[in-house]
């Protein structure tokens, strides 16, 4: 009879599966936003060929990326080496307009207000902010704890390395697209003819939604700039160090920033990884505000695999404008030109934080002279990890089709036994003639 029961259930468990397939694909697929991007390297040069030469020569450079939509819904992205390495956001909507750089004021003294928005008639800026990298820091983990806040560490296991003394170049890009834009130094200034290995940001900006290729396979969308930090090769300074990045992130906001991490259950993308860091310019408004986004993670090898992989860590948000070394270098950004003196306006919020890169018992860097490490930029709702459709359905095949069958053998079986009694005869309805039986 269970037999039975299954073989009657099949063509209604393959509709049944077939419905669970057709629902999950409706409910996790969105109507995904798409941009169409426009990439400029020196803007507006040609109005100031003299200005833009004199950067050129001292590796100051500038990228402006626009991600537009028909709505005129625009991300504005400049990446830029000016001072130190930085990616600037504006988000504009209103009426299409366009960034505008004044080379002559940006490579002056005072480059305030060098970079602003052209034919602004009917265009609204709903926001803006930085994330500037200050400086990387090297430091001799002498006791193998991979924490920069070890109370061990002495001031002389310390070196910090302003990336105001860097020579950066562009490099050619390195993907089919025109959107990716490398920043790479392999000098501490452009008169040092010798190689220190190379350090690297590289920036990919995205038109749609998707999932890097790349380990730790973080999720993009159409507001989002992927980007990779990249030590390779690198002479350290002792035998055990390690390395660090100071970013700072400048936010038009007098709000809390805060920097959250997000547990997840699933490590399908990243194995291993159980957790995303959140960095929000306005944890309150998020869909309207910044972010800077990572998984705990970075790799020791340029095939990144679980194998290579390491940790990585932030440390406690702090506020720098007390710090003359830390305001001297925001202030020679191109985060001067777009904001003006921020340390001076009350309606922007300067914060900085740490992120080393290491884990004890890995081998300090000199092991492998190899991190790599993965992040996004962006605008809105930072995007979350979910559950791929495939571990869905799998989920829903594995609980649904047992279930199932339960279900329509029990109704099967109740119908058969239903069935059965209509068709049975009483004894004591004078069916049988107890005084007369016959025998065959």
């Amino acid at each position: 009879m269970a037999i039975a029961a299954m073989n009657k259930s099949v063509p209604i468990l393959k509709l049944t599966t077939l419905w669970i397939f057709v629902w999950i694909m409706v409910f996790t697929s969105t109507d995904a936003l798409k941009r169409k991007l426009q990439t400029n390297y020196w803007p507006n040069c040609k109005d100031f060929q003299e200005s833009c030469n004199i950067a050129r020569s001292l590796g100051d450079n500038v990228v402006y990326t626009k991600a537009s939509t028909d709505q005129n819904d625009n991300l504005h992205y400049v990446f830029s080496t000016i001072g130190i390495p930085t990616v600037m956001l504006a988000r504009t909507t209103g009426a299409d307009a366009d960034l505008y750089f004044e080379w002559d004021q940006l490579m002056s003294n005072d480059s305030t207000n060098s970079v602003f928005l052209k034919n602004t008639k009917g265009v609204k800026v709903e926001y803006m902010y930085a994330v500037t990298f200050t400086q990387l820091i090297e430091y001799n983990d002498t006791n193998d704890h991979a924490d920069l806040t070890n109370k061990e560490l002495e001031q002389k296991n310390f070196i910090f390395r302003d990336f105001r003394n860097f020579f950066w170049k562009t490099l050619p890009l390195m993907s089919n697209g025109d959107n990716e834009i490398v920043f790479n130094s392999t000098t501490d200034s452009p008169a040092k003819q010798s190689n220190n290995g190379s350090i690297s940001f590289s920036f990919k900006v995205h038109e749609n939604d998707g999932r890097s290729s790349e380990l730790p396979a973080l999720v993009y969308s159409a507001n989002v700039t992927q980007f990779d930090f990249v030590l390779a090769n690198y002479t350290p300074s002792f035998s055990k160090s390690r390395f660090a990045l100071e970013a700072v992130l400048v936010s038009l906001t007098d709000s809390q920033m805060s920097i959250n991490e997000v547990d997840s259950i699933d490590d399908e993308y990243s194995p291993g990884v159980f957790q995303i860091n959140n960095w929000l310019s306005n944890p309150k408004k998020q869909h309207i505000s910044g972010f800077l986004q990572w998984k705990p993670v970075s790799y020791l090898s340029e095939s990144r695999s679980r194998k290579s992989a390491t940790k990585v860590k932030h440390y406690k948000l702090a506020d720098i404008s007390d710090r003359e070394l830390s305001v001297e270098q925001v202030n020679s950004s191109i985060v001067l030109g777009l904001f003006g003196h921020v340390f001076e306006r009350k309606d922007v919020t300067v914060k900085a934080s740490n992120i080393s890169f290491g884990l004890s018992g890995d081998g300090f860097y000199l092991e492998n002279n190899y991190t790599v490490w993965s992040a996004s930029i962006g605008y809105g709702q930072p995007p979350a990890d979910a559950l791929s459709t495939t571990v869905i359905i799998i989920i829903s095949a594995g609980l649904g089709i047992p279930v199932i069958l339960i279900i329509f053998g029990g109704i099967y079986t109740i119908f058969r036994r239903t069935r059965g009694r209509s068709g049975y005869q009483a004894i004591n309805n004078g069916s049988i003639n107890r005084s007369n039986p016959q025998v065959n």
